[in-house]
């Protein structure tokens, strides 16, 4: 499960998008017409994957919108868009998008091009972590072990890591950059605000995870990326 946001200016073609990637179980951070509305919402949202469409309204185009958003987010983007011409695909080279999804679309191909880019970017992301995380702490630089965070609580634009002995740190960073820093083997993101390691879990019922005591909400979004990441007998 992940969270899109998509970037369309036709209504029609952005339902067909929305109601594509809901029924596929993944969750809309949100939507918008122009890359004026897009850019503040993309930055405040930290979506997991981006659908564009190319000629959108407004004095910026996809293109640009793609280039601004890579400046602050390292968030992978489809562009799905009825511009094919060789001007615009050697523009669109130099913003390296995941996939180029040519309208009219079929809902699979726009489905197996998501997986494959969100796929491509977590491989990614793993690759790049650091062995070792550092937090400041009264303005000391501190060594974390990354299986030492039980669980992380976002808030807005800051995340509050509660380790292991009862430790806790607030770092300004938002849940998903903590979340993309984090090996994906052990931990998952269980709620918009939460994301918690496996290790920690006590039990799991109807909708909230016991994590070391804590009582975690398992939003109704996020269950089946948490099931397939747990082995279940």
């Amino acid at each position: 499960m992940a969270r899109l946001f998509i970037v369309e200016d036709e209504p029609i073609i952005a339902y067909d998008l929305k109601l594509c990637v809901e029924q596929a179980g993944h969750e809309i951070a949100g939507m918008a017409e122009t890359a004026a509305e897009a850019l503040p919402q993309i930055a405040a949202t930290s979506p997991d994957l981006l659908l564009l469409d190319i000629n959108i309204k407004g004095a910026e185009d996809g293109i640009a919108l793609a280039r601004k958003v890579a400046a602050i987010l390292p968030v992978p983007f489809i562009f799905v868009t009825s511009y094919y011409d060789a001007q615009t695909l050697e523009r669109v080279k130099g913003v390296n998008p995941s996939a180029y999804i040519v309208k009219p679309f079929k809902e699979e191909e726009v489905l197996a091009n998501i997986q494959l880019a969100l796929k491509k970017n977590r491989s990614a992301a793993v690759s790049a972590k650091p062995g070792k995380l550092f937090v400041r702490d009264g303005g000391i630089l501190k060594p974390i072990k990354a299986e030492e965070v039980v669980f992380a609580r976002g808030e807005s634009n800051y995340t509050i890591l509660h380790m292991a002995g009862n430790r806790k740190f607030t770092v300004s960073h938002t849940l998903k950059s903590i979340e993309d820093k984090l090996p994906d083997s052990i931990f998952c993101r269980v709620h918009k605000s939460y994301l918690i390691n496996l290790e920690y879990i006590d039990l799991i019922e109807h909708s909230v995870a016991k994590v070391a005591g804590e009582t975690i909400p398992i939003g109704k979004a996020y269950r089946a990326g948490l099931f397939e990441k747990m082995q279940i007998l």
